[in-house]
């Protein structure tokens, strides 16, 4: 595995007016409406979700509603922007003691590539295994690989599936169920000489994800030839799930912005600050993903209790906080992405 050392410099942010920036460096923060289905026996409450350089992610209470407890459950929420336009999409789930998805459902590896580190009810204790019991609550976590240029303004809950503790079923599905693209491997540079040769360098282009999950750079800004030739090696080698719209897999073409080596705040804030004015909307990818304690991550996310609701802005404002991580490293199954 490749690792650099880095700094992270002032980030973007775009939150709710007077809501306080921390050093986090928050692109989106707050908490969202949700809608869902009456007929679902899961009641999903107090979403909150937040975006960093790091990627998505967030917390919600699920309450069983059922006189039965739930074993194992599947649910996937889609957010959308404020004119109601999908922007990415995020699981919650539970595991058996092997560590797999006991349920007939679809996308089981986007489902383990966005796996959020760790479930909590009430008490604050758990794991991925936790069951919910009859008429109770659990606090769970989830996590998204992309960093959002457009934030969510609400959610919409497109499919459940839930064993009971009897081994009975209940299923729903949206007719329209829309799942997002992520890395479905370790995304890894592995000319590590000639990755060295252009340290340390902050660059962004567009990113197209195919239909069958390969990856193509189709627009690199401000690179000589042979680096881009070099990038486009490399990123060629990663492989993606694809997202999948009303039950078809689809391609994508997204931003990106790629970091190497030490990064002044300068250049970090305006590679980000590029990005946004050249007009790119919706989720971004960021490499690498960022060294992060996942614990404490998932406890921030699980216990953030905003008193503001998202709202997307055309204006970006600085955070006054810069972070120094002393290592990169590429994502790995099982993380979450957010800035320790």
């Amino acid at each position: 595995m490749v690792r650099f050392a880095f700094l992270i410099g002032v980030l973007l942010v775009v939150i709710s007016p007077g809501q306080a920036q921390d050093e986090f460096g928050y692109f989106c923060n707050g908490l969202l409406p949700v809608e869902v289905s009456a007929d679902i026996p899961l009641d999903f409450q107090k979403i909150y979700f937040d975006s960093t350089l790091a990627g998505s992610g967030g917390g919600v209470t699920l309450i069983n509603k059922s006189d039965k407890g739930v074993q194992y459950y599947v649910a996937i929420m889609e957010f959308a922007d404020e004119k109601g336009n999908w922007l990415i999409s995020a699981p919650v789930y539970n595991l058996d003691k092997k560590d797999q998805i006991p349920l007939d459902v679809p996308f089981k590896p986007w489902l383990l590539w966005n796996r959020p580190g760790v479930v909590l009810p009430p008490s604050g204790t758990g794991s991925l295994l936790s069951p919910i019991a009859a008429r109770s609550s659990s606090r769970v976590a989830f996590a998204n690989v992309f960093v959002m240029l457009t934030c969510p303004a609400s959610v919409q809950v497109a499919m459940v599936h839930v064993r009971y503790d009897d081994g009975t079923e209940f299923k729903y599905v949206s007719p329209h169920l829309r799942v997002s693209p992520t890395p479905s491997q370790s995304m890894e540079i592995t000319d590590v000489e000639t990755a060295q040769r252009w340290s340390p360098i902050a660059i962004s282009g567009t990113i197209q994800i195919g239909a069958e999950g390969q990856a193509r750079i189709i627009e690199l800004n401000a690179a000589s030839g042979e680096f881009s030739r070099w990038l486009k090696k490399e990123f060629a080698k990663w492989k993606f799930t694809p997202r999948w719209v009303d039950g078809q897999p689809t391609s994508v073409q997204l931003p990106f912005v790629f970091f190497l080596g030490d990064v002044s705040e300068q250049e970090s804030l305006a590679l980000a600050a590029s990005v946004k004015r050249k007009g790119a909307q919706g989720p971004m990818l960021v490499w690498p993903s960022f060294p992060l304690n996942v614990s404490a991550v998932v406890n921030r996310r699980l216990h953030s209790q905003p008193p503001l609701i998202v709202t997307p802005s055309d204006e970006c404002r600085r955070s006054s906080k810069r972070s120094e991580l002393p290592s990169q490293r590429r994502r790995s199954e099982g993380s979450t992405s957010a800035l320790p």
